[in-house]
Parts: structure tokens; C-alpha cells; sequence
């Protein structure tokens, strides 16, 4: 191992996430994982190095923090499973008015042209390159409780019709980040952030779950798939459901406004934001550290 290249963990980045947030947990949830004998390092000047090998560079493309930082709530449901079985899960549970395989992956920026679909809600199959758990992304940014029953109902039915393992997940702005593990059709962990982020972190890292930067947005009036990260994507479903009465939308962003991330995106998110704002209700624009430790309600099984 004359040629072996060590890495200082405080050096480590995710491709194409520029925050230093990113670098900042990959450095701990490294770490770990080197205490753990999961990956090899060793100590350099006192400070932790890790081996620059194919271990390390598929775990800094793990995690669901592309996902979740900095959204004012989300839900989520990983499968254990391959792509197309997953896909056929999720038709027969959520009953979808639309499906279509692989559409085009967005860079994160503006959209263009009118407005979305009315009466319906996209939801988003994204199977990530360096994991083999495709991603049900149910809601990013405004969670409602229902988005959780959703996930939830996914993961049981998934993990007992394909015999794997599935996991849903949700925060909501009030109570800790909160995950639940389903093999079998049945609970059979569940963790929380009430311990702290790393601890909630790791678990996804364990599993070789990676949950890439999503997020929706309007083309030419459909919606469509936008992402930080588009090579870090192997492929992407779109699923429309049915959704309640469509309110009248708020008038749109002022011209000349900067490109960029979810803030400047034209989705059916931010038209709310905007209605929040004109309101003079605050809008959240990172999650919160958490003051109590809950759960979701549960309820009967259909």
C-alpha cells in the first residue's frame, strides 16, 4: 500500500454541493465509520485521515442530506428493491392519474412557461447512482401530516410484497427528523434526531441510502424534476396523484429575480412561499433544532 492516498476528513466534499454544511457531516459520519472498521483510516498529526478508495467516494454520495437540508419539512419512503418494483408498488398503493419513466433530470434554476397541471400532485421515484434504494420523495418543503401516512403506507406495503427492507421518513418543522424501518410488512426501528443529527445521519449512511437533491418545478406547463446534482442520478419517475381543490395561485415572482435554488424555482412550493409572504407569515428557511422528541401518529392499517 506504498501508493495508498490519505485523506483529512475535514477536506471532504460532495460533489456538487457547494455548502459547507455538506463537508462538515461527511466529516463526522466519516469518522465514525472509520472508528467502526467500515472504512480505513488512520490518525495524521492527531487529526483523522481516511484511504481515498472506492469505499470512501460511494459514502460521500450516500446520505439524505441533499435532500433534506434546509427544507422547512419533508417525507420520504426508501425501498431496498429494484426500480421497476418499487414503481409497481407505489401504482397499486397511491392509485397515480399519471405515471412516466425516466424523465429529464433539470439542473436546479428557474422553470419556464405556465402554470402547473391543475387537480393533481407530483411526486417523484429518484433512483440515485451509488445506492441501490430508489427514493419515493412525497413531499420537500411544506409537510403536511398526510405525507407521512403516505410514506409510511408505501414502506409497509413495499417491504411485504418484495420482501425487503423500506424506510419512512418525515420532518415537520415542530417535533425531531423521524424514521421507521419496515421489513416484512412490519416495524421494526425507528430512530429520531432527538439525540442529535449524526445519530439520524449514520442510519442512512448504514444502509447505503442516498437521497439526491430534488425538487419540483414547472416546464412549459408540466411539472418537472430539478435537482443540484444530475449526475448523481440514475434515473427519475414522475407519479402524479389526484389532490383536493385547486386554490386560485398568487401572482408570480417579480421579473429580474436571481436563478438559483428552491427559492427562485417556479413551483406550486413556491407560489405558497409567496402567498406566505404577502401574508407577513414567516417562512422557515432551515430546519430548526428540535425541542421535543415525537413520533408520528400511527393509524390502522387499510
Amino acid at each position: 500500500m506504498a501508493d495508498a492516498r490519505y485523506v483529512n476528513v475535514e477536506e471532504l466534499a460532495r460533489p456538487g454541493m457547494k455548502d459547507d454544511f455538506y463537508g462538515e457531516t461527511l466529516a463526522e459520519v466519516v469518522t465514525e465509520l472509520v472508528s467502526r472498521g467500515a472504512l480505513r483510516g488512520k490518525s495524521v498529526r492527531g487529526k483523522t485521515s481516511v484511504l481515498d478508495d472506492e469505499a470512501l467516494r460511494r459514502v460521500v454520495q450516500l446520505g439524505i442530506e441533499p435532500l433534506v437540508y434546509q427544507q422547512q419539512g419533508w417525507s420520504f419512503v426508501a425501498v431496498e428493491a429494484q426500480m421497476d418494483r418499487v414503481l409497481e408498488v407505489v401504482r397499486d398503493v397511491l392509485a397515480p392519474v399519471e405515471v412516466r419513466q425516466d424523465v429529464k433530470v433539470h439542473r436546479m434554476g428557474k422553470g419556464r412557461g405556465g402554470p402547473p397541471p391543475a387537480g393533481v400532485r407530483p411526486l417523484y421515484l429518484v433512483k440515485a447512482r451509488a445506492s441501490d434504494w430508489p427514493v419515493l420523495v412525497i413531499r420537500v418543503h411544506w409537510y403536511t401530516p398526510a405525507d407521512y401516512d403516505l410514506a409510511e403506507e408505501v414502506a409497509r406495503e413495499a417491504s411485504t410484497r418484495l420482501k425487503t427492507r423500506a424506510v419512512a421518513a418525515f420532518y415537520d418543522d415542530v417535533s425531531d427528523s423521524f424514521a421507521q424501518e419496515w421489513r416484512g410488512g412490519k416495524p421494526v426501528e425507528e430512530w429520531s434526531s432527538h439525540e442529535g443529527y449524526l445519530g439520524f445521519y449514520l442510519k442512512f449512511y448504514e444502509r447505503g441510502i442516498a437521497a439526491p437533491s430534488s425538487w419540483t418545478s414547472v416546464w412549459d406547463g408540466e411539472y418537472a424534476f430539478m435537482s443540484e446534482t444530475p449526475d448523481a442520478i440514475e434515473r427519475v419517475d414522475y407519479v402524479a396523484i389526484a389532490e383536493g381543490e385547486k386554490k386560485e395561485a398568487p401572482a408570480a415572482a417579480p421579473a429580474g429575480q436571481a436563478a438559483g435554488g428552491p427559492e427562485t424555482a417556479k413551483t406550486a412550493e413556491d407560489l405558497l412561499r409567496q402567498f406566505a409572504r404577502a401574508a407577513g407569515a414567516p417562512v422557515a428557511k432551515s430546519p430548526a433544532r428540535k425541542r421535543t422528541k415525537s413520533r408520528p401518529k400511527k393509524r390502522k392499517p387499510k
